[in-house]
């Protein structure tokens, strides 16, 4: 199983995609396409997403603006591995194996604050990709991010870092499919 985390670029929030138990799952603008995402910069049928017993790629269906893994424009089916950033037009698709993290209610873990060494509990409401910063409170999405990377802030500009904790949190999930 896999999901995407699909982000509009100028857009506040995000949705997460399940993908389908199909071996091709196409990617577009149209009502036709497997994964409809309605939005001018995206083609009706833009890529697709091909499982196969190597696990997930991606291609490029002739779309007018092209599909990027990472920072790369492809011609080709490219295999995909955790958080790679699909681009299709403005939108940002983060992939991820596994199914998606579902808290409970009750349910907390602690992240690790590596400016002052203290444990602070994420309670169950709170998003589990993103963090607080540690400085004003402002929530960071680490969706993409690896343990340790650091992150601005944009509205304080303080610096922070990925903690080790929820990212495993994520990695155990997926690992366990």
């Amino acid at each position: 199983m896999a999901y995407l985390t699909v982000r509009i670029k100028e857009t506040p929030g995000h949705t997460t995609e399940v993908l389908p138990s199909e071996e091709r799952v196409t990617v577009g603008r149209a009502s036709s396409a497997s994964l409809t995402i309605k939005h001018d910069s995206i083609s009706r049928e833009h890529c697709a997403f091909i499982r196969s017993e190597n696990g997930w790629s991606v291609e490029d269906l002739g779309s007018a603006n092209g599909t990027r893994v990472n920072s790369t424009t492809i011609s080709e089916c490219t295999p995909l591995k955790e958080r790679d950033i699909i681009k299709i037009g403005k939108a940002r698709l983060t992939f991820h194996r596994g199914r998606p993290s579902k808290k409970k209610a009750g349910d907390e873990i602690a992240i690790n604050d590596a400016d002052d060494q203290s444990m602070r509990q994420v309670g169950p409401d709170d998003p589990s990709q993103a963090m607080p910063c540690h400085h004003c409170g402002t929530w960071l999405s680490i969706s993409h991010r690896l343990p340790g990377d650091r992150i601005h802030c944009p509205r304080c500009d303080h610096s922070n870092v990925v903690p080790v904790l929820i990212i495993e949190e994520h990695a155990a999930e997926a690992s366990s499919e």
